[in-house]
């Protein structure tokens, strides 16, 4: 029971297989299908909540009289109903459960599990134990927190069952419930998503249009909205759970599964017909829209949240730019967002770059304090619409607002320099030894620091490496 009307739920199955694959970037096929061949999909993802656990320890025994076809079942006996129970519950509710578990369906324990009387309580509503509602597909971080609570529970009954890895489970679980291939799909994921597009016109001719006009616009316009649900595919406390709780890394599979979700998400806000309505490119568009977001989360260090606010923020700072507006708060938005922490504030590392994990980024998330970081497409979206020089004055004042707001911070004790091979002080100080390096920003970033640091009893130790803060305790 998927909480959706049955037009809903088909054309929501389709969209399923294709953000699935959309978000995993695709596999290798032959021609494009349309996606209806998708539409007994139903695809569920959210682990059990506590009153379900309850139901099954209470309910193990009477489940085990019926298969053993005793009265008093031993504890052996009792012990596998129990497991029984638990797997089948998961599979009927979570995706990536039924794609690591055995494959199939435990026939005698679904019936068993339908047979329970009661409800749980989800976003202020009631719901049968057993099932999900529309909102819950492909989110299998819900009720995690809860669920990590019972985690003895899940390694007792669900790990054990576990036989496939996630990518090959989930891959199977696509190829058996939607007729779209996982191999068709893969070679052309947007292509695919045109052609699912045009098999929702069919499911949904009779819906209302909801009040929104394009896809594209509604992905645009609740950007934010789709962050917060999707945020815990790059948040590293959500991952760690889920982790615990299948008993391995299944966080390539979160992430495979953001497209699903936002495909669902788009289906319950503006409804069947207004996606027929609209067609095949705003559908394709909201499908890029949250791949260049993951995508940006990715190489930012960002949560997916984060990365559709830093889009935004960049968006407004071009516009404003470009009619001659204050750019001013939009660069502080910026610096809040591209300033990363690992295990506490109170070191800064700053220096080369040689990408997310060497370098000063590899450096402070290895051994721990603060750091600039952006996207890598960040600087080439400001050059492209506002020209190099300007890019490199805003890129800059973004940089020099997060290094000034280290200073302020009144927190950091030490901020580290990482140099480039070869590289000493003396270059990024004087012009004529190298003028190409004096001109990169971990040259500029340093000349900041040197002639900034002072007033916030910041001063360079070439000995350590790193400016020291002397003689102005933490929080003077």
């Amino acid at each position: 029971e998927s909480g959706m009307n049955p037009e809903t739920a088909r054309a929501t199955a389709s969209l399923i297989a294709v953000g699935t694959a959309a978000a995993a970037g695709g596999l290798a096929g032959s021609g494009i299908q349309g996606a209806t061949t998708a539409a007994n999909i139903d695809l569920n993802n959210r682990q059990l909540h506590a009153k379900e656990i309850d139901w099954i320890k209470v309910n193990a025994k009477s489940f085990a009289r019926q298969q053993c076809g005793c009265a008093n079942p031993n504890a052996e006996q009792t012990s596998e109903a129990e497991q029984r129970l638990a797997q089948q519950a998961l599979k009927n509710v979570d995706l990536l459960w039924r794609g690591t578990l055995t494959n199939g369906d435990d026939q005698a324990a679904l019936q068993f599990l339908a047979s329970a009387k009661g409800t749980l309580e989800y976003d202020g509503k009631a719901q049968k134990l057993f099932t999900v509602e529309g909102n819950q597909l492909t989110r299998p971080e819900v009720f995690a927190p809860e669920a990590t609570t019972s985690l003895s529970f899940y390694q007792r009954n669900a790990q054990p069952g576990i036989t496939r890895a996630p990518v090959t489970g989930l891959t199977q679980e696509i190829k058996e419930l939607g007729g779209q291939t996982w191999e068709t799909i893969k070679d052309n994921p947007l292509a695919v998503a045109k052609g699912a597009v045009d098999g929702v016109v069919q499911a949904g001719k009779e819906l209302v249009m909801h009040p929104i006009d394009t896809i594209g616009g509604w992905f645009q316009n609740t950007g934010e909205a789709i962050g917060e649900g999707a945020a815990t595919v790059f948040d590293k406390t959500s991952a760690t759970q889920l982790n615990a709780l299948y008993g391995q890394d299944v966080s390539g599979v979160q992430a495979t599964l953001l497209g699903a979700r936002v495909a669902v998400a788009a289906v319950e806000a503006v409804g069947v017909g207004k996606v027929a309505k609209v067609g095949a490119d705003a559908a394709v568009g909201g499908v890029k829209f949250v791949a260049e977001n993951a995508n940006d989360a990715k190489t930012g260090s960002l949560s997916f949240l984060d990365a559709v606010r830093l889009n935004k923020a960049t968006d407004d700072l071009i516009n404003a730019a470009k009619s001659g507006k204050d750019i001013d708060r939009y660069i502080d938005s910026l610096a809040d967002l591209t300033t990363h922490v690992n295990g506490g504030d109170t070191r800064v590392v700053v220096g080369v770059w040689k990408g997310n994990s060497d370098g000063f980024i590899g450096e402070a998330t290895t051994n721990g304090g603060a750091w600039y970081q952006t996207p890598d497409t960040w600087y080439g979206k400001i050059r492209s619409e506002l020209g190099t020089t300007e890019a490199a004055r805003i890129t800059w004042q973004v940089n020099q607002r997060v290094l000034q707001n280290q200073l302020e911070s009144d927190h950091a004790s030490r901020i580290d320099f990482v140099f480039g091979q070869g590289e000493s002080s003396a270059m990024y100080m004087n012009e004529r030894i190298n003028p190409e390096i004096f001109v990169r920003v971990r040259a500029m970033e340093y000349r900041y620091l040197l002639e900034n640091g002072p007033k916030y009893g910041y001063f360079w130790n070439e000995n350590v490496g790193a400016f020291l803060r002397i003689g102005r305790p933490l929080g003077g």
